[in-house]
């Protein structure tokens, strides 16, 4: 849930996060008179990166890659201080896992492969860095 100012009430209300799937990525018309608001998320079906809004003025509109996918059929993902990653793959099978941090360097965590299609991976503290399955 996020909050949104109202203009009519002149409060805020609590409105859920919109999460869209297109065939293609965000650009910057994909904007607030699009009806797209900051925190939504939209997948790109044919890549499987997903992205965030961060910024939705007229135009201007900017879309954070939060998870991003690789032509070679690898799916990458991308982390930023978290100890949890929750990976929606749709790979329809339990992928190999690796896992860098920021500087390049193979890490360990704990991986869970919940379905043929989601992965969690759990480390011991907040850590940076990205998960690549193939």
């Amino acid at each position: 849930m996020k909050k949104v100012f109202n203009p009519f009430t002149m409060n805020f209300d609590l409105v859920p996060f919109n999460v869209y799937q297109f065939s293609r990525n965000p650009n910057e018309n994909d904007d607030n008179m699009a009806g797209y608001n900051i925190g939504d998320e939209w997948t790109n079906t044919e890549t499987y990166a997903v992205y965030k809004c961060s910024h939705n003025a007229c135009g201007e509109a900017m879309w954070k890659c939060i998870s991003a996918s690789s032509t070679d059929k690898n799916r990458v993902f991308y982390f930023t201080n978290t100890s949890v990653v929750v990976m929606d793959h749709f790979f329809g099978k339990i992928p190999s896992v690796t896992i860098v941090d920021e500087m390049e360097e193979e890490i360990m965590g704990d991986v869970d492969h919940v379905s043929v299609n989601r992965c969690v991976v759990t480390f011991n503290q907040e850590i940076t860095g990205k998960i690549i399955l193939n």
